[in-house]
């Protein structure tokens, strides 16, 4: 009772992701336990430097950031990365623009440049890597395997992270075209990342080579988010959205196999306007897209 143990980095409630500098802070409203160890919760997530993403639009009557929250985002599970829009996720490979997952080499997973006016915008510009979020695991870059790559008895993994979730392919996906991914933890828990949304990210800019005005590459954030998480005992967690392939991901609701639900309504900017879960309701207040208040 007299040790004094360390606090740690994340005293307030703070962390800092190690990979860009934001600071950011993490907040759970809601959490149903069950009788498995799959969250069924709705966790708020917000970054200095990433709030929100970039503005929709050029004038600022018509700005709207496409985050869930306004300028805070859900902690769901994705694999996703930031891409130019003109182009969409496509890799470089000839003849291979669906095969997002089946790729055979870190070449092929590469997107190809963007001629922009007299500018050529190269993938380093634009595109860092492909990354796979899990809530409460984090955000880890997905590697391409090899044959040193440790995976589970049977797999067909093209992809691995840090912590040796292997990553095989699915054909389609659920709102869109091209392939999907499924994802296996150490654990035995998997992953269907298979339902497609766009958020808008910081575009670039490159003067012209006449010196005269700008070129500009506008970019989105594309994720393939779950819609099935399964722990290798059978129990499972389902979660269902609403919006197109090429719009902000809308979350509506997240069902698990013990019956424990989670509904979510959205008001006409797209922000989530409640969560509501085992008779009670959570309400989100904003002034524009600025998340101002929660309250239950």
């Amino acid at each position: 009772s007299e040790a004094i143990s360390a606090l740690g980095p994340t005293l307030f409630g703070d962390n800092v992701n190690l990979q860009n500098g934001s600071l950011g802070f993490s907040v759970t409203d809601v959490s149903i336990a069950g009788n498995n160890s799959l969250p069924v919760a709705i966790t708020r997530t917000f970054g200095t430097k990433t709030a929100g993403g970039a503005m929709r639009g050029t004038l600022p009557s018509t700005n709207r950031k496409d985050s869930p929250m306004g300028d805070w985002d859900i902690d769901l599970p994705y694999v996703g990365g930031t891409f130019a829009l003109s182009l969409g996720w496509i890799n470089s490979a000839a003849g291979k623009s669906a095969q997002r997952c089946s790729v055979a080499n870190a070449a092929e997973a590469t997107p190809k440049s963007v001629t922009v006016g007299t500018n050529i915008f190269p993938s380093t510009s634009y595109w860092h890597g492909t990354r796979m979020n899990l809530p409460g695991r984090g955000s880890q870059a997905l590697l391409v395997v090899n044959s040193a790559s440790p995976r589970p008895t049977g797999s067909n993994a093209y992809w691995t992270t840090s912590s040796f979730t292997a990553v095989s392919c699915l054909s389609s996906i659920l709102n869109g075209t091209g392939e999907g991914f499924i994802a296996t933890t150490t654990d035995g828990t998997r992953y269907w990342f298979n339902w497609m949304a766009t958020a808008y990210d910081q575009e670039l800019t490159q003067q012209r080579n006449s010196g005269l005005g700008y070129d500009h590459l506008p970019r989105g954030k594309i994720g393939l988010y779950a819609t099935r998480v399964e722990d290798r005992f059978g129990n499972w967690v389902t979660y269902t959205y609403s919006n197109a392939s090429n719009a902000p991901v809308r979350l509506t609701a997240i069902n698990a196999s013990d019956s424990r639900q989670i509904t979510l309504a959205h008001n006409a900017n797209g922000f989530v306007q409640s969560v509501s879960s085992e008779g009670r309701t959570w309400s989100y207040e904003y002034a524009t897209d600025t998340l101002t208040g929660v309250v239950q």
